[in-house]
């Protein structure tokens, strides 16, 4: 995957999020084919999670369909 692709499937995934739960989250791109996802849990806390990028296009497929559900 290109660099720019990584950039762009990053930010489809905090869009789709985004418009499904209302809730802030951000995925950084890191070397070696990694995604940093984090997202706040409450009392200023911020869990974060490294995943490769199957994993947030599965997610991203699961936000998608929510969405065209209406969800």
């Amino acid at each position: 995957m290109k660099p720019n692709e990584r950039e762009d499937l990053a930010q489809a995934y905090v869009n789709a999020w985004q418009a499904v739960k209302q809730e802030k989250i951000k995925v950084t791109v890191e070397p070696y084919g990694w995604f940093d996802r984090s997202q706040s849990v409450g009392c200023g806390q911020v869990m974060t999670r490294r995943v490769r990028a199957a994993e947030l296009l599965r997610g991203l497929a699961v936000l998608t369909a929510r969405l065209a559900k209406g969800n």
